[in-house]
């Protein structure tokens, strides 16, 4: 259904054969920020909510019209145990995965809301850094996917190091968010 809003009436029984159930329909209106705390480098300290100024058409909006979500940043020791890496891909003492793909386990489970993929490709609000060096998707090279349980880092041989070694620093960055509530 186009459009930025909508309104769906019951009209005899059509919505139940479409199986739609009446009511208004609006998009989420959800908006990464900038916020150091979460950043691997940079971080500082906590951004809460009575740190954010929302506007629309440089209008203050009232906090009661949205929420704010202080995102969450993990930081993960890599493991060529658990990587899921063919021992083809290492180097001799297995201590450094060269080339392939790498499974990286989440510690704790990311927000379903945080992987959501724009053009399959960009995760508008989650960030992965190896090593302090950020992630970056594009049209052209996919550098990482991700699940609410899994990171997945594609072409190791591409990182700046020429692959991952144990212990490396991975940092997965769930952004701080606004979400306008629907009213």
């Amino acid at each position: 259904m186009p459009g930025t809003n909508a309104i769906v009436k019951e009209d005899g029984s059509t919505l139940s054969g479409l199986n739609i159930t009446a009511g208004r329909y609006q998009p989420t209106q959800r908006y990464a920020i900038a916020s150091v705390d979460n950043h691997p480098t940079k971080g500082t300290g906590a951004t809460t909510a009575s740190d954010v100024t929302v506007k629309v058409n440089n209008a203050n909006v009232d906090s009661s019209y949205w929420s704010y979500d202080a995102g969450d940043r993990q930081i993960i020791p890599f493991k060529v145990a658990s990587s899921d890496s063919s021992a083809g891909n290492q180097n001799a003492d297995r201590t450094t995965v060269l080339r392939g793909n790498v499974q990286v386990p989440l510690n704790d489970p990311i927000s379903a809301d945080n992987i959501t993929q724009i053009d399959d490709q960009s995760y508008p609000y989650t960030n992965v850094f190896v090593n302090g060096v950020e992630l970056v998707n594009s049209s052209v090279e996919q550098q990482f996917d991700i699940t609410t349980t899994t990171l997945t880092i594609y072409n190791v041989q591409n990182l700046p190091e020429n692959g991952i070694a144990n212990d490396a620093n991975v940092y997965v960055v769930e952004q701080p968010t606004v979400t306008f509530d629907p009213s």
